[in-house]
């Protein structure tokens, strides 16, 4: 049975709209003229390495092809990734994080927990517990594959989420996809 638009709805949709536009500015202090693409690429190939390829950078910001290609480009420029050849697909590149970017992907990851924790702060423990029990389950009833999931985590710390076992988004994609762990 559909209802009509409600105030929870409508205020979730007004929270994610906020949330994005924090993690948008402290990624734009970490990288200025790059923003939260930049910091998002960074942080998805430290998240990803040994297995960092453009296509994971592809699926996790939803860029085509050319621009993955401009992206890492942006990327190798500034110093902060370089491109080496793949040993398991001799036509294909793997992306590895120099040290200015493995330092910048953790100050952009840094600068994003400063802006979550500053929504977060009115919250008392109990209510950080209750919010973080619901957002888990929303997070694992919402991800419906491994593509969803890499976009999702983007600009997230694995091992904060406990991934892969504790991570709700990677609980989700497991179980739209039928594997249990």
């Amino acid at each position: 049975m559909a209802h009509a638009l409600g105030r929870e709805e409508n205020l979730l949709g007004a929270l994610g709209l906020a949330l994005a536009g924090a993690q948008e500015e402290a990624a734009r202090e970490v990288l200025p003229g790059g923003g939260a693409p930049l910091a998002a690429a960074l942080i998805t190939i430290a998240n990803a390495i040994p297995e960092a390829r453009p296509s994971v950078v592809a699926t996790a910001l939803g860029l085509t092809h050319s621009g993955t290609v401009r992206l890492v480009d942006r990327l190798t420029e500034r110093g902060l990734v370089r491109r080496i050849p793949d040993p398991s697909d001799g036509r294909g590149v793997r992306l590895e994080l120099t040290p200015a970017g493995a330092r910048t992907a953790r100050r952009a990851r840094e600068a994003r927990d400063r802006a979550m924790h500053r929504w977060l702060a009115p919250l008392d423990e109990p209510e950080r517990a209750s919010l973080t029990a619901l957002v888990e389950r929303m997070l694992t009833a919402g991800t419906e594959d491994r593509a969803g999931a890499w976009s999702t985590c983007r600009l997230c710390d694995p091992g904060v989420c406990g991934h892969p076992g504790r991570c709700p988004v990677t609980r989700g994609a497991d179980a739209a996809l039928g594997i249990s762990r």
